[in-house]
Parts: C-alpha cells; sequence; structure tokens
C-alpha cells in the first residue's frame, strides 16, 4: 500500500514519517528571513519591538475586545500600512457593508469623521476630496482590491426572495484556501461573527476545528491571518471593572491556545499614564485605550501595556509603552 495513502486518504502516519530534506529546508527558511520576507512589521513601533520584530509568517494573531472600542480601526491602520509597504493583504469584513468599511478605512487614511459621518454635512467635502485628489483616488483603488465583499449581506434567491445567508466556520474556511494563495496577510473582522454548522456537529468541536484549520493554513501556505474578536462582558471585583484578561475571549479557549500573538484591546475612561517613547524618553500622555499584549511568540513583551487613543480623527495612534 502506498504509504500516503489508506483507504484513499492521506493518514497521519505519512504525515509524520522522520523527513530526511529537513537541513535544505531550514537553509531556505534562512535565506527567507534574510531577504525579510518573513517577518512583517506593523506600523507601530514599540509594538513591534515588543513581539520580536513584527507578525510572521505561519502564525495567527488576535486583537480582542470589548464592541465599539476602536478594533477595526486598529485593523484599517494595520491595512493601510501593509498596503504601502507592498504586502500582499487581503481584508475579509463579516460586520461592515462593503461600502461602510471601504469609507471607514478611507476615513482612517484622511483622519477624518467626515468621511464616515453621514449626515449632510460632510457629504459635499467628501465627494469634493476624492474629486480633487488624485492620491486619494489611488489609495483608494489600492484598499479596493484588498477589501473583500461582506459574505453575510442581504441577498435574494431565484424566486426573489430575500434571505441572509450565515457564515459557517467551514465555508470560510474554504475561503481562506484561495485567499492564501494571493496573500502574505490576512485580515478576519470580526471573527466572532461566524456561526458553526446546524448539521456540523457540536458549536464548540467546529469552533475549535476552525482554529486548527487557520493555523494549518497559515503554516502551509507561509502567510498570516490576524482576526479580530469580542470579549465577553467582563466580571467586576468590588463594584469595578477588572482590565481584560485572556480568559474574556469570546468563544473557545482555542484561540489562546493556537494564536502565537494575542491582543486585547481595553476601552476606559480617561486616564493619564507615565510612558516611555524610546531612548530614554518619557512623557505623561491621557489615553482612553491601552493595548495589552496577552500572548507573543517571540519578543519580550508578554504583558506589557501600550497606551493608545484616536488622534485627530479615527487614526489609533500608539502613545507609549506604559512603564510599571
Amino acid at each position: 500500500m502506498n504509504m500516503t495513502e489508506r483507504d484513499g486518504k492521506f493518514d497521519m502516519i505519512s504525515r509524520s514519517l522522520p523527513s530526511s530534506d529537513g537541513l535544505g529546508n531550514l537553509i531556505k527558511q534562512f535565506d527567507k528571513e534574510a531577504e525579510g520576507t518573513q517577518l512583517m512589521a506593523s506600523p507601530y513601533r514599540l509594538l513591534n519591538k515588543m513581539i520580536g520584530g513584527g507578525f510572521r509568517k505561519g502564525m495567527l494573531s488576535i486583537i480582542a475586545g470589548p464592541p465599539g472600542n476602536g478594533k477595526s480601526y486598529l485593523a484599517y491602520k494595520m491595512l493601510l500600512w501593509f498596503i504601502k509597504q507592498k504586502t500582499k493583504v487581503v481584508y475579509l469584513p463579516l460586520e461592515n457593508t462593503h461600502n461602510d468599511t471601504l469609507r471607514r478605512i478611507m476615513a482612517s487614511y484622511v483622519g477624518s469623521w467626515g468621511m464616515v459621518d453621514a449626515s449632510e454635512t460632510y457629504a459635499k467635502e467628501r465627494k469634493a476630496a476624492f474629486i480633487n485628489s488624485s492620491e486619494l483616488v489611488k489609495v483608494f483603488h489600492s484598499v479596493e482590491n484588498c477589501v473583500c465583499q461582506n459574505p453575510g449581506r442581504l441577498m435574494y434567491d431565484d424566486e426573489g426572495n430575500a434571505f441572509i445567508p450565515g457564515i459557517p466556520f467551514s465555508e470560510v474556511t474554504e475561503m481562506l484556501k484561495e485567499f492564501c494563495t494571493r496573500a502574505d496577510m490576512i485580515i478576519i473582522d470580526p471573527i466572532t461573527k461566524l456561526d458553526a454548522d446546524p448539521h456540523g456537529g457540536q458549536a464548540h468541536l467546529q469552533e475549535q476545528q476552525f482554529v486548527k484549520d487557520l493555523k494549518a493554513i497559515a503554516e502551509s501556505c507561509d502567510c498570516h491571518i490576524m482576526m479580530i474578536g469580542h470579549t465577553k462582558k467582563r466580571t467586576k471585583h468590588n463594584g469595578k471593572e477588572v482590565g481584560l484578561a485572556m480568559d474574556d475571549l469570546s468563544g473557545s479557549v482555542a484561540w489562546s491556545r493556537f494564536c502565537q500573538y494575542a491582543f486585547l484591546l481595553d476601552y476606559h475612561d480617561e486616564v493619564e499614564s507615565d510612558v516611555t517613547l524610546g531612548g530614554g524618553i518619557t512623557k505623561m500622555v491621557k489615553h482612553q485605550r491601552t493595548l495589552k499584549i496577552a500572548k507573543v511568540n517571540e519578543g519580550s513583551g508578554k504583558g506589557q501595556l501600550l497606551a493608545f487613543d484616536f488622534h485627530h480623527g479615527p487614526d489609533m495612534v500608539e502613545m507609549g509603552w506604559i512603564t510599571k
């Protein structure tokens, strides 16, 4: 019997046999690292330093936090940066419509809430901005080429009946198999919009399998998959909400088991923090958002806190490392 097949299916034994070409593969890996193609830096200098230089291919990351605290705008900043760096990136929105996603990303690019404000006040200004700026149009088309349609949008069947299709884990896995061939970075926003297949067995087991599949896709296709997720309602201690922790991630513990990078973006009342900017420079900053590095595969940043907040519009800015 062919060792690569058993009853027509690939089996665990054939996949686990020792290899005789390990050194050659390791040298190829070293070459890729020397070319700088295995590590994708984020637009945030201190974050990069704490996670070992950037996001490594073949791995998973998750950015989680309460709804409405700016996680997507953090992801938009990443997307725009990767596009600027000529990194092949695909953005899969699962919450907002395609047009809303595009205008929110462009709002982040120009740093103006007027781009997402649907009122008449800014309507003429928005239109004029695109008509009068070839640069803005060029950036928009670059973004448009990277942003997918929301698969959960309203659709119509052959008889004209409206319906909203569910987004099961298994179908997204099939989509990612296609995306991974054309992207080094895949961003899914938010992962908590996915559902279990009603005929696929227990929901938590489907979710665990989904995360395992993501890890296998990232490793096999040499890409990085970044997920945006929501946290559960936090517990209170002595009547006050405690800081976010990995246990607050909505859904299965598989996210924390298989993601090499986990970030918790917390929203809170404005506080003043003593931060370090690097090079011995320190200052006091006021901020309403704090990014906690809950997990990192490489780098010394686990458990560290970074002050974040919006700056002159929907532009999420890193304000400094919060010193203990």
